[in-house]
């Protein structure tokens, strides 16, 4: 059996065929500009969906609820303002979701707290203010979790308290002025904290656990209090962002990029949002 899915592009509103018991849906790189997903409630085997490379403002993911075999989920390089996920919760086989690069000041994941098979969430470059999580988040599987290039200023790491398999977090490129990384610290995997280009005085690693060895990624003004001085045998390794890759030119060129590349994306949205009120 076939469903039809609705698809809006480029100023077309055209069909596209969808064998009911497919398990992956390709629909990046076609310029859409809308997706109507009500036909998915009869696609119970999809496992992954793929609507990267758009121009998409919204999707509506409540029927997503019966896809209950759903792994992936990837909406980056498009132009989201907004993304209600709670649909999502019923996925309980879910392993990824991709928001990279979108225009999101906001994400709630409370509702993905019992998703315990997630492994990697992705909302680099964004305009991320906040991040929502349960303290009691159940993500015991998550390998990565990146939040680079957005405006957070602060960040509760107690819902990864249970996540023991976290081996990636990134935060580089953000507005915090400080972080307490203790909830990290209950025999979790991580090989690399990237936290440079941040508001930040200085890290304080103590609380990290003596058999924790690790890549720091931070800037060199950054004060680190390590685990030196609980004579640890496990030094974290400390690379720094500026100064020890690039010379100075490269740096500040870089900071011009990413300083540009925010406003760009701030003034984006800005024309965005004056589109979808017309």
């Amino acid at each position: 059996m076939k469903v039809k899915l609705i698809l809006q592009g480029e100023g077309q509103e055209y069909s596209f065929e969808v064998e009911s018991n497919t398990e992956e849906l390709n629909l990046a790189c076609l310029s859409l500009n809308k997706i109507n997903l009500a036909s998915l409630e009869d696609c119970k085997n999809i496992k992954k969906i793929d609507f990267s490379n758009n121009n998409l403002f919204n999707v509506d993911l409540l029927p997503l609820v019966n896809c209950k075999k759903l792994r992936s989920l990837d909406l980056s390089n498009n132009q989201l303002l907004s993304i209600n996920l709670s649909p999502l919760k019923y996925c309980k086989e879910l392993e990824v979701i991709n928001l990279q690069n979108n225009f999101l000041e906001s994400v709630n994941l409370k509702p993905l707290y019992k998703n315990v098979k997630i492994k990697s969430i992705n909302v680099d470059y964004n305009l991320l203010s906040e991040v929502n999580f349960r303290k009691e988040t159940e993500w015991k599987n998550i390998e990565e979790l990146r939040l680079f290039s957005n405006e957070l200023e602060n960040i509760d790491f107690k819902f990864l308290e249970r996540s023991k398999n976290l081996r990636e977090l990134d935060l580089g490129d953000n507005k915090l002025r400080k972080v307490k990384l203790d909830p990290l610290s209950k025999d979790n995997k991580l090989s690399t904290i990237s936290l440079e280009r941040n508001l930040l005085k200085d890290i304080d690693l103590r609380g990290m656990g003596e058999k924790k060895k690790y890549v720091l990624c931070t800037d060199p003004s950054v004060k680190i209090k390590s685990m030196s001085e609980t004579k640890s045998q496990n030094k974290p390794t400390i690379v720094y962002s500026k100064g020890s890759f690039y010379s100075a030119e490269q740096e500040k060129m870089l900071d011009k990029f990413f300083k540009e590349e925010k406003r760009e994306r701030k003034e984006r949205r800005k024309e965005l949002l004056k589109r979808d009120s017309i």
